[in-house]
């Protein structure tokens, strides 16, 4: 089926204005106003969006797609995610990971839940590893992997946390190495994302290994960057240096605010073309006491993504066309799919997010099918009530 978008208020991310948008065969085929001609022929759909602000579908470099959590035990694993919770949020791109728990949460399983999300009609992919060290696979090697396996794109590690296995600057670097090994004979982008933790060290580990090797400044990308000043200053410095750093979005603008982190990058000197905003989706929220004991535990969602992005507009001066390459076209550009996401220009692929009242989600096209309409989910997974 052919779709015809009339009249979008278009942010591609930058800001076209009124526009008409074809979709046919999962791409956008057509942007401005000679797509009009469309209209009435046999096997167009035509959705009026009346100057409704319509942007690219976001893309996600932070989710826990078959669950996190288990820092209280095994009853406080977090479930797996399901289609709804990413459609309804505007998510079409998400790249899937582990966090604390390697062990009990396989690679097997991450694959397979990540294939299962393609087939419901979403683009993810997927990081090998977890916290530990040395990093679990699929094959035996980080670099097959990437090679071998399609959906795989890199490596998940964690530094500076207590939960992870503190590598060692020489164990980053062979990390890094095998990443961008794999990387380079598959053509994908070969890359290492770093959990940071709340330990002193920061981003001291990242600084130390590119300093003691040749690895690019973007093999390396820091997320949870916002948890401390100290923190975001040593991000915008990576920044500048030619790395990419990743932001959390905050659940409910209560830990401190990702957008006031954001915004403070920002006054920092961070380049903001090469910093993206995840949501750690269905990743646990851990509190300790002083003595490192788990008392609680929230968990995330991707409903922050558009909060913070209307949080950034609203409060923190960003126009919108500042704020949406946060969720858009930068993670696009890390997960080397420029041009095909986080984008809508003919040739991309048809992820299309109209937004409503407060930048929440009102209809969603992804690859071209409609998946929420209203703000309701007309495609829900195959398990889903």
């Amino acid at each position: 089926m052919i779709k015809l978008l009339k009249d979008a208020d278009l942010y591609d991310p930058e800001h076209r204005g009124l526009c008409d948008i074809l979709l046919a065969d999962g791409r956008v085929m057509a942007v401005g106003p000679q797509v009009r001609e469309y209209e009435g022929l046999p096997g167009v759909e035509v959705f009026n969006l009346e100057g409704a602000v319509t942007v690219p579908g976001l893309v996600d470099l932070h989710v826990h797609i078959t669950g996190g959590g288990g820092e209280q035990g095994p009853s406080s694993r977090v479930p797996e995610i399901v289609l709804t919770q990413l459609t309804l949020s505007g998510v079409t791109t998400a790249l899937g990971l582990l966090g604390t728990d390697g062990i009990t949460r396989s690679q097997d399983n991450l694959l397979a839940k990540c294939r299962a999300l393609n087939e419901e009609g979403l683009t993810c992919r997927m990081l090998i590893g977890s916290y530990q060290l040395p990093s679990p696979t699929l094959t035996g090697s980080v670099a097959r992997d990437i090679v071998a396996v399609d959906p795989v794109v890199g490596v998940k590690v964690a530094l500076s946390d207590h939960r992870g296995s503190s590598p060692s600057v020489h164990e980053l670097i062979r990390l890094g190495c095998d990443a961008r090994l794999g990387g380079i004979l598959s053509g994908k982008p070969g890359i290492v994302v770093a959990h940071v933790g709340e330990g002193r060290g920061m981003l001291a580990p990242i600084f130390q290994a590119l300093e003691q090797s040749d690895l690019p400044a973007g093999t390396i990308i820091p997320t949870h960057c916002e948890r401390s000043e100290a923190l975001i200053g040593q991000a915008a410095e990576l920044t500048r240096r030619g790395g990419a750093v990743d932001f959390t979005a905050d659940v409910d603008g209560s830990r401190g605010g990702t957008a006031r982190a954001l915004a403070y990058a920002r006054r920092c000197g961070a380049v903001m073309e090469r910093v993206t905003m995840s949501s750690d989706s269905c990743g646990s929220l851990p509190v300790y006491d002083e003595n490192g004991l788990c008392i609680g535990m929230g968990v995330s969602t991707p409903a922050t993504l558009l909060d913070e992005v209307h949080r950034l507009v609203d409060e923190q001066g960003f126009s919108l066309e500042q704020a949406l390459p946060l969720v858009t076209s930068n993670p696009a550009r890390v997960l080397g799919m420029s041009g095909r996401k986080g984008c809508v220009r003919p040739g991309a692929d048809a992820d299309v997010l109209v937004l409503g009242k407060k930048l929440k989600t009102s209809c969603l096209f992804a690859r071209g099918r409609l998946m929420v309409f209203e703000g309701k989910a007309v495609v829900k997974g195959r398990f889903q009530a």
